[in-house]
């Protein structure tokens, strides 16, 4: 009896072939350097890393403005303060109390460098104190020195007093009397300036009645500049 070969079955040569392959296969695998581990991370390395990735740009698209720069876009503001109990804004709409005001400002011709002053809206604060704002320093700075000239005609309660300037006279006899207007017109005369700027005048300290023959007198004037007086002439 002959025992034939079932078909589709591999001969022994080719099965010990492809085992011989595989072996072959799994030795260079082994060969193969495994990869090392990642260092672990500190807080040196990942500082050094960090600062090497960041890349600043070495010039600044646009140079920062000063403050005078900013300064000149900002809106200028003026506070004029209110008596106490002053309650005559509550009531009335911010718009009309700007349009108010610039009327004001229209009939006294309030102007800088030829300019009118204009208002472009004001706050009331929570102390009722009158905020408004003005394009420019130099209009707010004019709105502050002569706010006893167009307050009142704004609202007249809301009428405010000039600001005064005190300097202080040396050596002064106390027979002057600083409430006598006639002392305080001669000591303009002396001193040649216009007496109407003296507002008022006081003694410092109890001059008068400790029985001293001079003191300091504290005049309050409406000028600064007037201040600035390298000597005062004193009456005698």
């Amino acid at each position: 009896m002959v025992i034939k070969p079932v078909n589709g079955l591999k001969s022994k040569p080719q099965i010990l072939d492809k085992i011989l392959k595989q072996l072959d296969w799994r030795e260079r695998q082994y060969l193969i350097p495994a990869p090392r581990p990642l260092p672990l991370a500190t807080w040196a390395s990942f500082f050094h890393s960090s600062k090497r990735k960041t890349n600043p740009s070495k010039e600044q698209p646009y140079p920062v403005p000063t403050n005078a720069e900013i300064n000149k876009y900002k809106k200028a503001s003026v506070v004029i303060h209110t008596p106490p109990g002053f309650t005559a804004l509550d009531s009335i709409s911010a718009l009309e109390i700007t349009s108010k005001i610039n009327n004001v400002f229209i009939s006294i011709n309030a102007s800088v460098k030829s300019q009118i002053i204009e208002a472009s809206g004001i706050t009331l604060l929570p102390s009722k104190d009158l905020k408004i704002y003005v394009n420019t320093r130099e209009q707010a700075r004019w709105l502050l020195t002569n706010k006893h000239i167009w307050t009142e005609l704004v609202y007249s309660k809301l009428k405010t007093f000039p600001s005064q300037f005190g300097v202080i006279l040396h050596t002064i006899p106390t027979k002057f009397s600083p409430e006598n207007p006639a002392h305080l017109q001669e000591l303009g005369k002396q001193n040649q300036i216009d007496p109407s700027l003296i507002q008022s005048a006081q003694w410092l300290g109890h001059t008068v009645s400790n029985g001293k023959k001079n003191g300091l007198l504290v005049p309050q004037l409406l000028s600064k500049d007037v201040t600035h007086c390298q000597q005062w002439a004193t009456p005698e």
